[in-house]
Parts: C-alpha cells; sequence; structure tokens
C-alpha cells in the first residue's frame, strides 16, 4: 500500500513499500523535497572514482614535472639520454636547444664582426639568411622551444648594440669633421698671435648646429678640446677665449662651474708645460752655444798652451767680434779668465795629483764625456798641470777631428770606429766593468787613511787601470768586456802586492812594536821619537794596505 506523506512546506511524496525499496518518485508539488534513490553497485563505483580522480592527476602531474626535470638535468650535465618518456624527452631536448642557441650565438657574434656593416647592411636580413643555415631541417618542437626564447632574446639586444654603434659612428664621424673645422680654425688665429675672435666662434657654432645638428653642450665640448689642443703643445693664452662674455652678453664658459675646474686645470697644466718647454730650449740653446764656442776657440787655445798668449788673445778679440750672438757677456769673461788662468797656471809644476787628475781626464776624453771646456776648467783650476793642460787638449782635437784630411772612405770608417766605441762605452758591460775595477783598486778609510784614498802612486795606479780599461774596450767585444776587466784588475792587484811586499822589506829592523796602540804609548811614554813614530806609522800604513789588497785578491778569486 502507498503511503503519503506532508513536510511542513506543504510538500508530500509517497513512500516506498518494503517490499519495493528500490522505487522512488517525487510527487509533483513546487515546495515538495528531492529524495535520493538508495545506490546501486555501479553507483557506488562511479562515485569512488570521482573520489579518486584529482589525487590521480595531482600524481600525474608531479611525476610529469620530475621526469621533465631529469631531462634538462642530463641535458645540462651532457649525459646521453636516459628514458623515452614524453615528460623526460621534452625537458632533454629543450636543454638541448637553450645550450645550442648559446653555441650558436657566439658563432653569429664572430660572424657580424667580418660580415655586417651597420652602415650599408640589414641587421634583420644578415641575421634571418644565418639563421636558416642553423634551424632548417629541425622538427624537434622541444628542441625549438628550448632554442627561439635565448635566440630571440639574444638577437634583440644585438640589434639594439648595432643600432646604437651606427648612430654612435655617425654622431663620432659628425663630431670628427666638426673638431677638425673647429681646431683648423684656432690653430690659424693662433699661430698669427691673435685671440679666437668671438665672432668666429658665434659663426662657427650657427655653423655646426645647421649642418651637424649640433647642441650647445656638444659644441662646447668640442670648443674645449679643440683649445686644449693648443694648449697641451704651451700655448695657455688660448683658454682666454671661454673667460670673455659671449656677443649676446652672457657669461663664457669659464663662468659655469664645471667648466670652470676643467678650463683651470688644463690651462695650468698647459702654463707648466710652457715653462718646461722654454727651459729644454734654453738648455739645448746653452748647450749648441758651448759646443760652437768649443769649435770656434779650440786652436786658439792650442794656440795659448804653446805659451803665445798674446797671439791667443788676439784672435780670441777677433773671434768674438766676428760671432755675433755667438758670446754673451758672461761668456766673454769666463773665456777671458781662462786665459788668464792659464797664464798663471803655466809657471806651476806638475803635481801626484794632478798626474791622477789628467789620467781620469784622458779615459773621459776617449769616452766621449770630457772635451775643451773640461780640459780647460781642470787646467784653470789647478786640478791638471799646465803641460799636461795642453796634452790632453791636443787629445780632445785629435778624438773629435782624427783624419780630417782623410778621403771620404776613411772619414766613414772612422766615423763608424767612434759610433762603435760609444755604443761600448754605453753600454752596461762596460760600466761595470769600469766601477768593478774602481772598487777593486780603491784602499778603505782608516785611522791612518780617513779618506781612503791611499797613497798616491796606488791613485795614479787606479787611474791607469781605468784608463787602460777604457782605451781598449773600444776595440773589445761587448761580451768579452768582463774577461777584460778581471785581467786588468787582477794585474793590477798583483803588481800593488808585489810593490808592498818590497816596501815592507825596507823596514826590516826599523820596527819595535806590531801596531798603531803600542806605537802611541811608547810615544807618550817617552820611548820613541818623532821621526821614529812617523816610521812606524808609515809602515803600519803599508801594511793595511797590502791586507786589503790581499782581500781584494781573495774577494775576487771567489767570484
Amino acid at each position: 500500500m502507498v503511503q503519503k506523506a506532508t513536510n511542513r512546506l506543504q510538500g508530500s511524496r509517497e513512500l516506498t513499500p518494503l517490499s519495493n525499496p528500490q522505487a522512488a518518485r517525487v510527487v509533483a508539488s513546487p515546495v515538495s523535497t528531492y529524495v535520493a534513490p538508495a545506490e546501486t553497485q555501479l553507483g557506488q563505483l562511479v562515485g569512488a572514482l570521482s573520489q579518486v580522480q584529482p589525487s590521480l592527476s595531482r600524481y600525474l602531474q608531479v611525476e610529469d614535472a620530475k621526469q621533465e626535470q631529469a631531462g634538462k638535468t642530463d641535458a645540462q650535465l651532457g649525459k646521453e639520454q636516459e628514458s623515452d618518456s614524453q615528460a623526460y624527452v621534452r625537458g632533454y631536448s629543450n636543454i638541448k636547444g637553450n645550450n645550442q642557441a648559446i653555441t650558436d650565438l657566439e658563432e653569429l657574434q664572430k660572424h657580424l664582426e667580418t660580415n655586417y656593416n651597420p652602415d650599408t647592411d640589414d641587421y634583420d636580413t644578415t641575421v634571418k639568411e644565418w639563421l636558416k643555415t642553423k634551424t632548417e631541417g629541425v622538427t624537434d618542437r622541444n628542441f625549438l622551444d628550448g632554442y627561439a626564447p635565448v635566440m630571440d632574446n639574444a638577437l634583440n639586444k644585438l640589434k639594439q648594440t648595432y643600432a646604437t654603434q651606427r648612430l654612435n659612428n655617425i654622431k663620432d664621424a659628425t663630431n670628427s669633421e666638426a673638431m677638425k673645422m673647429i681646431s683648423t680654425g684656432m690653430e690659424q688665429f693662433a699661430n698669427r698671435g691673435e685671440p679666437v675672435p668671438d665672432t668666429w666662434i658665434n659663426s662657427t657654432r650657427e655653423f655646426a648646429a645647421e649642418h651637424f645638428k649640433m647642441s650647445n653642450t656638444e659644441f662646447n665640448e668640442l670648443q674645449f678640446l679643440a683649445a686644449k689642443k693648443l694648449g697641451d703643445a704651451g700655448n695657455f693664452n688660448i683658454y682666454e677665449q671661454f673667460k670673455r662674455p659671449r656677443l649676446d652678453g652672457t657669461p663664457g664658459m669659464y663662468f659655469i662651474p664645471k667648466w670652470k675646474e676643467r678650463i683651470d686645470a688644463a690651462e695650468f697644466a698647459s702654463k707648466q708645460h710652457f715653462v718646461t718647454l722654454t727651459k729644454q730650449a734654453e738648455t739645448q740653446a746653452k748647450a749648441n752655444r758651448e759646443k760652437r764656442q768649443d769649435e770656434v776657440l779650440a786652436d786658439i787655445f792650442t794656440t795659448a798652451l804653446t805659451g803665445d798668449f798674446g797671439t791667443a788673445m788676439s784672435k780670441f778679440k777677433d773671434t768674438i767680434k766676428n760671432s755675433p750672438g755667438l758670446f754673451g757677456a758672461a761668456d766673454v769673461s769666463e773665456w777671458t779668465g781662462k786665459f788668464q788662468s792659464l797664464a798663471k797656471a803655466s809657471a806651476i809644476e806638475e803635481t801626484e795629483e794632478q798626474k791622477v787628475n789628467a789620467t781620469l781626464l784622458l779615459a773621459g776624453i776617449y769616452e766621449g764625456r770630457k772635451g775643451i771646456k773640461d780640459v780647460l776648467q781642470a787646467s784653470t783650476s789647478g786640478q791638471v798641470s799646465y803641460s799636461q793642460g795642453r796634452q790632453l787638449l791636443d787629445s780632445v782635437n785629435s778624438f773629435n777631428s782624427a783624419n780630417r784630411a782623410a778621403d771620404a772612405a776613411e772619414r766613414a770608417a772612422r766615423a763608424a770606429e767612434v759610433k762603435k766605441g760609444n755604443e761600448v762605452y754605453d753600454s752596461m758591460e762596460y760600466k761595470a766593468g769600469k766601477e768593478y775595477i774602481t772598487n777593486m783598486l780603491r784602499t778603505q778609510p782608516t785611522v791612518l787613511d780617513p779618506t781612503g784614498e791611499g797613497m798616491r802612486a796606488e791613485r795614479q795606479q787606479q787611474a791607469e787601470a781605468i784608463l787602460e780599461f777604457t782605451q781598449r774596450s773600444a776595440n773589445t767585444p761587448k761580451s768579452d768586456l768582463p774577461k777584460l776587466r778581471d785581467e786588468i784588475a787582477d794585474r793590477y792587484l798583483k803588481r800593488r802586492a808585489e810593490a808592498s811586499s818590497a816596501a815592507l822589506e825596507a823596514f826590516s829592523g826599523r820596527i819595535r812594536y806590531s801596531n798603531p796602540s803600542e806605537a802611541a804609548k811608547a810615544y807618550s811614554r817617552g820611548d820613541m821619537t818623532d821621526e821614529q813614530l812617523a816610521v812606524h806609522y808609515a809602515y803600519f800604513k803599508l801594511l793595511h794596505q797590502r791586507k786589503m789588497q790581499q782581500e781584494a785578491l781573495k774577494t775576487k778569486s771567489k767570484k
């Protein structure tokens, strides 16, 4: 029997009899409540699947992402493909495309550097033709998906770079033309010693704006650079153009703070350079003048050194008269003083000290470092004697003008020989050898010899050794100079040792004390006379010198 039920919203439905539990139907009523039928087994299965589907979908997505990442990782590590799953292959091929794009970009940049002219070629066409050779025949979508983004991004940046480069090239060319025009104009005024006119600056500015599309700021920069080019050469007056008011009454560039600093710095540097150039010019002019004075006075001083001072002075006065501009008042006074000093020096006898000085000066003449003026300076100051000065002057004249009467071939050979000698004297081997001989033959300072100069004979030997090394070096290969210096130093050291031994024998039987301290105490007690003390001190001095010579020989043998 079917029963009816009514809810509180006035809906009604038929109640299913217990004998037919799966049957149910809704009684039509706008406010009736729907009653779901009881589920069958199929319905339960469908419901269960609907509950599992979202979880399964999420699992498949996560697994797919893992596979794709594994493919990317293997590709980045350079491994071979290890799986055929769609997700793995997608990731692997994508990274392969990335890497290939990076490699191709390096090749493209080299290609553009040699095959692309920004001023004449179309960028897109050039790149398209090159890219076609790289991607034609590639059908792997995953590979292209990795290749395209990297390549597209880089190509856009390259395009912008080349576009900027082209604009800069155009601008540089324009600025170069404008700079040339401004510099040429400024140089013309500067060469005439005239200030740069404001009218010229204004007209040049207008021309640059019209033909080069140049702004005032750009023109100011080029105007300053053009001025600085002249300023760097020492023309500091060129910066005055920036300090004057312009034609329209506005202040010049100098009164703009950023320009004031640059102009001040450039002007200061220009003045410093001007001073340097002036000093260099004066120094060079003085050197040239002194060289010319030496040349015209050489024969005159040769005459003076023969003792004919009257004739020499007469020639000297005529030379000054006939050489306008060559001798200043100070020069005349200096050379006249040398004549007078020579006259006084002619009566002075030669000393041992002068022998040493003359030998060293002769070595300097052979080296090309000493000349007439040095000889005269030494003669007039008493460093060398009158007769030595005459001989040295002859050496200078001979060295500077040897074989004047020879034919052209002989003169050329002599010039080559002199040049070769000068090259030797400028070499490190020669300088080191000369220093070595000087040090090896130098005595050390002691209480008995506080200046370290030793006896006159030893100093003369040192000078003679240096002179011998200088003379022989001119005809000795630079590689053999160390051997030459050793040979000379050995010979002179042995000669000194032999001379010292012989000299010490002369004191045999006259020496009562073994050292200066004992001798001094004996003298203070009154056990020694002045003469005996002098003999002892001469002996101790000689003994010390022999000791130093022996040590020098030992040092050299160790080397």
